[in-house]
Protein backbone atom coordinates (compact mmCIF):
# COMPACT_ATOMS: atom_id res chain seq x y z
CA UNK A 1 0.00 0.00 0.00
CA UNK A 2 1.32 3.39 -0.30
CA UNK A 3 2.96 5.53 1.88
CA UNK A 4 2.18 9.22 1.63
CA UNK A 5 4.83 12.14 2.22
CA UNK A 6 4.09 15.75 2.14
CA UNK A 7 6.78 18.29 1.61
CA UNK A 8 5.62 21.98 3.05
CA UNK A 9 7.33 24.81 1.31
CA UNK A 10 7.48 27.87 2.85
CA UNK A 11 6.80 31.06 0.53
CA UNK A 12 7.37 34.99 1.78
CA UNK A 13 5.16 35.84 -0.99
CA UNK A 14 2.03 37.28 -1.74
CA UNK A 15 -1.30 35.36 -3.49
CA UNK A 16 -1.24 37.42 -6.71
CA UNK A 17 2.88 36.52 -7.47
CA UNK A 18 1.49 33.06 -9.37
CA UNK A 19 -1.07 35.46 -11.67
CA UNK A 20 1.70 37.88 -12.19
CA UNK A 21 4.58 35.34 -13.04
CA UNK A 22 1.37 33.81 -15.71
CA UNK A 23 0.75 37.47 -17.04
CA UNK A 24 4.04 38.22 -17.41
CA UNK A 25 4.90 34.41 -19.54
CA UNK A 26 2.35 35.17 -21.95
CA UNK A 27 2.97 38.77 -22.82
CA UNK A 28 6.68 37.56 -23.65
CA UNK A 29 5.01 34.35 -25.99
CA UNK A 30 3.05 36.99 -27.33
CA UNK A 31 4.98 39.44 -28.13
CA UNK A 32 5.47 39.46 -32.17
CA UNK A 33 9.04 38.17 -33.67
CA UNK A 34 10.60 39.65 -36.19
CA UNK A 35 9.21 38.56 -39.67
CA UNK A 36 11.41 36.43 -42.33
CA UNK A 37 11.94 37.63 -45.98
CA UNK A 38 12.18 35.37 -48.85
CA UNK A 39 13.81 36.62 -52.14
CA UNK A 40 11.68 35.36 -55.17
CA UNK A 41 13.24 34.80 -58.63
CA UNK A 42 11.61 36.97 -60.98
CA UNK A 43 10.89 34.16 -63.37
CA UNK A 44 8.91 32.12 -60.66
CA UNK A 45 7.04 35.47 -59.23
CA UNK A 46 5.63 35.92 -62.51
CA UNK A 47 4.17 32.04 -62.47
CA UNK A 48 0.09 32.06 -63.08
CA UNK A 49 -1.74 30.93 -60.73
CA UNK A 50 -4.07 27.99 -60.72
CA UNK A 51 -7.74 28.67 -59.45
CA UNK A 52 -8.92 26.11 -56.62
CA UNK A 53 -12.76 25.58 -55.94
CA UNK A 54 -13.70 26.32 -52.90
CA UNK A 55 -14.74 23.07 -52.02
CA UNK A 56 -10.93 21.98 -52.22
CA UNK A 57 -9.87 24.20 -49.82
CA UNK A 58 -9.17 22.65 -46.44
CA UNK A 59 -8.25 24.11 -43.51
CA UNK A 60 -6.87 23.17 -39.68
CA UNK A 61 -9.70 22.63 -37.44
CA UNK A 62 -9.85 25.49 -34.43
CA UNK A 63 -8.20 23.61 -31.09
CA UNK A 64 -10.72 22.35 -29.00
CA UNK A 65 -11.19 24.10 -25.38
CA UNK A 66 -9.80 23.03 -22.74
CA UNK A 67 -12.02 20.96 -20.69
CA UNK A 68 -13.98 22.52 -17.89
CA UNK A 69 -13.77 21.64 -14.51
CA UNK A 70 -15.66 19.13 -12.88
CA UNK A 71 -18.96 20.62 -11.42
CA UNK A 72 -19.36 19.53 -7.52
CA UNK A 73 -22.64 20.18 -5.86
CA UNK A 74 -22.06 23.57 -4.85
CA UNK A 75 -20.19 24.39 -7.89
CA UNK A 76 -22.36 27.56 -8.94
CA UNK A 77 -21.86 28.90 -5.70
CA UNK A 78 -19.60 32.23 -6.28
CA UNK A 79 -15.87 31.69 -4.94
CA UNK A 80 -13.76 34.81 -4.14
CA UNK A 81 -10.31 33.08 -3.92
CA UNK A 82 -7.87 33.87 -0.72
CA UNK A 83 -5.59 31.63 -2.07
CA UNK A 84 -3.48 31.09 -5.19
CA UNK A 85 -2.31 26.91 -5.58
CA UNK A 86 -1.08 27.74 -8.77
CA UNK A 87 1.88 30.09 -8.04
CA UNK A 88 3.72 27.10 -6.64
CA UNK A 89 4.89 26.59 -10.19
CA UNK A 90 6.78 29.73 -10.46
CA UNK A 91 9.19 27.23 -8.38
CA UNK A 92 8.68 24.19 -10.65
CA UNK A 93 6.15 20.81 -11.32
CA UNK A 94 6.37 18.61 -8.51
CA UNK A 95 6.47 15.97 -10.30
CA UNK A 96 4.77 14.33 -13.89
CA UNK A 97 2.46 16.33 -15.39
CA UNK A 98 -0.41 13.95 -16.36
CA UNK A 99 -4.28 14.70 -16.04
CA UNK A 100 -3.66 17.99 -14.42
CA UNK A 101 -6.71 19.37 -13.15
CA UNK A 102 -6.72 22.93 -11.36
CA UNK A 103 -10.00 23.70 -9.12
CA UNK A 104 -10.60 26.75 -6.32
CA UNK A 105 -8.15 25.30 -3.74
CA UNK A 106 -5.51 22.64 -5.21
CA UNK A 107 -3.78 21.42 -8.18
CA UNK A 108 -3.40 18.15 -9.32
CA UNK A 109 -1.97 15.57 -11.59
CA UNK A 110 -2.87 12.01 -11.77
CA UNK A 111 -1.27 8.55 -12.28
CA UNK A 112 -3.45 6.85 -14.43
CA UNK A 113 -1.32 3.14 -13.47
CA UNK A 114 -1.34 3.34 -9.87
CA UNK A 115 -4.91 5.45 -10.15
CA UNK A 116 -3.62 7.59 -7.26
CA UNK A 117 -2.38 11.41 -7.69
CA UNK A 118 1.05 11.96 -9.13
CA UNK A 119 1.08 14.96 -6.49
CA UNK A 120 -1.14 17.54 -5.51
CA UNK A 121 -0.75 21.36 -4.54
CA UNK A 122 -2.14 23.83 -2.06
CA UNK A 123 -1.94 27.60 -0.64
CA UNK A 124 -2.71 28.28 2.63
CA UNK A 125 -2.79 31.83 4.02
CA UNK A 126 -3.94 32.88 7.39
CA UNK A 127 -7.02 34.78 5.97
CA UNK A 128 -8.25 31.65 4.06
CA UNK A 129 -7.78 29.55 7.24
CA UNK A 130 -9.83 31.78 9.51
CA UNK A 131 -12.38 31.47 7.31
CA UNK A 132 -15.68 29.32 8.39
CA UNK A 133 -17.92 29.72 5.15
CA UNK A 134 -17.74 25.71 4.64
CA UNK A 135 -19.14 23.06 6.24
CA UNK A 136 -17.79 19.08 6.01
CA UNK A 137 -21.16 17.96 6.25
CA UNK A 138 -22.27 18.96 2.85
CA UNK A 139 -19.37 17.41 0.91
CA UNK A 140 -19.83 13.89 -0.58
CA UNK A 141 -16.77 12.13 -1.72
CA UNK A 142 -16.84 12.26 -6.02
CA UNK A 143 -15.12 10.14 -8.72
CA UNK A 144 -13.05 12.54 -11.05
CA UNK A 145 -15.04 12.61 -14.96
CA UNK A 146 -12.03 14.90 -16.14
CA UNK A 147 -10.31 11.27 -15.97
CA UNK A 148 -11.37 9.02 -18.46
CA UNK A 149 -14.02 6.41 -17.21
CA UNK A 150 -11.43 2.94 -17.69
CA UNK A 151 -8.94 4.82 -15.60
CA UNK A 152 -10.57 6.07 -12.52
CA UNK A 153 -10.52 5.17 -8.99
CA UNK A 154 -14.08 4.26 -8.48
CA UNK A 155 -15.55 4.56 -5.01
CA UNK A 156 -16.56 0.88 -4.92
CA UNK A 157 -12.84 0.42 -5.03
CA UNK A 158 -12.81 1.24 -1.39
CA UNK A 159 -15.86 -0.26 -0.29
CA UNK A 160 -14.98 -2.80 2.67
CA UNK A 161 -11.25 -2.33 1.64
CA UNK A 162 -9.99 -1.61 5.26
CA UNK A 163 -8.68 1.60 4.17
CA UNK A 164 -9.57 4.86 4.51
CA UNK A 165 -9.86 7.79 1.46
CA UNK A 166 -6.77 9.87 2.55
CA UNK A 167 -7.57 13.35 1.62
CA UNK A 168 -3.65 14.72 -0.03
CA UNK A 169 -5.12 18.47 0.71
CA UNK A 170 -7.43 17.92 4.01
CA UNK A 171 -10.79 19.21 4.02
CA UNK A 172 -10.24 21.22 6.70
CA UNK A 173 -7.53 23.26 4.93
CA UNK A 174 -10.54 24.32 2.54
CA UNK A 175 -13.07 26.51 4.80
CA UNK A 176 -13.01 29.42 2.90
CA UNK A 177 -15.95 27.93 0.68
CA UNK A 178 -18.02 25.11 -0.02
CA UNK A 179 -17.16 24.95 -3.41
CA UNK A 180 -13.62 24.60 -2.09
CA UNK A 181 -14.06 22.39 0.09
CA UNK A 182 -16.45 19.94 -1.99
CA UNK A 183 -12.86 20.20 -4.57
CA UNK A 184 -10.94 18.13 -2.30
CA UNK A 185 -13.04 15.08 -2.34
CA UNK A 186 -12.82 14.27 -5.62
CA UNK A 187 -11.12 10.84 -5.99
CA UNK A 188 -8.40 12.30 -7.39
CA UNK A 189 -7.10 13.73 -3.96
CA UNK A 190 -7.29 10.78 -2.26
CA UNK A 191 -5.07 7.71 -1.91
CA UNK A 192 -5.64 4.42 0.30
CA UNK A 193 -4.23 5.34 3.92
CA UNK A 194 -4.96 2.77 6.98
CA UNK A 195 -7.20 4.89 9.20
CA UNK A 196 -6.10 3.99 12.62
CA UNK A 197 -3.20 5.14 13.73
CA UNK A 198 -2.13 6.76 10.51
CA UNK A 199 -5.27 8.77 8.67
CA UNK A 200 -6.58 9.83 11.70
CA UNK A 201 -3.46 9.95 13.84
CA UNK A 202 -0.22 10.33 12.58
CA UNK A 203 -1.18 12.01 9.55
CA UNK A 204 -3.58 14.39 10.84
CA UNK A 205 -0.56 15.63 13.03
CA UNK A 206 1.13 16.94 10.34
CA UNK A 207 -2.20 18.32 7.99
CA UNK A 208 -2.34 20.34 11.61
CA UNK A 209 1.80 21.02 11.67
CA UNK A 210 1.69 22.48 8.09
CA UNK A 211 -1.52 25.01 9.11
CA UNK A 212 0.11 25.95 12.20
CA UNK A 213 3.27 27.01 9.60
CA UNK A 214 0.80 30.18 8.40
CA UNK A 215 0.72 31.61 12.26
CA UNK A 216 4.83 32.62 11.25
CA UNK A 217 4.46 32.96 7.31
CA UNK A 218 1.79 34.93 5.71
CA UNK A 219 2.22 32.36 2.50
CA UNK A 220 2.69 28.60 2.97
CA UNK A 221 2.66 25.68 -0.13
CA UNK A 222 2.43 22.41 0.10
CA UNK A 223 2.99 19.31 -2.14
CA UNK A 224 1.70 16.23 -1.20
CA UNK A 225 1.67 12.71 -2.81
CA UNK A 226 2.81 9.05 -2.84
CA UNK A 227 5.91 7.60 -2.25
CA UNK A 228 6.46 3.80 -3.32
CA UNK A 229 9.77 3.22 -1.44
CA UNK A 230 11.82 0.10 -1.64
CA UNK A 231 12.14 -2.34 1.48
CA UNK A 232 15.19 -4.69 2.07
CA UNK A 233 13.79 -8.72 1.73
CA UNK A 234 15.74 -10.13 5.08
CA UNK A 235 16.09 -13.55 3.37
CA UNK A 236 17.84 -12.63 0.10
CA UNK A 237 19.20 -9.11 0.44
CA UNK A 238 17.70 -7.46 -2.37
CA UNK A 239 15.12 -4.50 -2.46
CA UNK A 240 11.29 -4.82 -3.56
CA UNK A 241 8.62 -2.37 -4.07
CA UNK A 242 5.69 -4.17 -2.78
CA UNK A 243 2.00 -2.87 -2.02
CA UNK A 244 -1.36 -3.77 -1.61
CA UNK A 245 -3.66 -3.21 -4.41
CA UNK A 246 -7.39 -2.76 -3.98
CA UNK A 247 -10.57 -2.63 -5.71
CA UNK A 248 -12.71 -5.10 -7.99
CA UNK A 249 -10.66 -5.82 -10.07
CA UNK A 250 -7.80 -4.43 -7.69
CA UNK A 251 -6.57 -1.41 -9.80
CA UNK A 252 -6.17 1.27 -6.69
CA UNK A 253 -2.25 1.07 -5.89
Amino acid sequence: MSKTASIALVAALGAGSGAALTATMYSLRSSKQPEATLNVPTHLAAAPTVPVPASQIFTNPPPPPPPAAAAGPHANLPVLKPVDPAGWFQYGFPGPHADVSSRASLVSAYDRRTRNPHWVVEHMTPASLAARDADRKHSVFLEDPQVPDKFQAKLKDYFRSGYDRGHQVPAADAKWSQTAMDDTFYLTNMCPQVGDGFNRDYWAHLEDFCRRLTQRYPSVRVATGPLYLPKRDPVDGKWYTRYEVIGSPPSVA
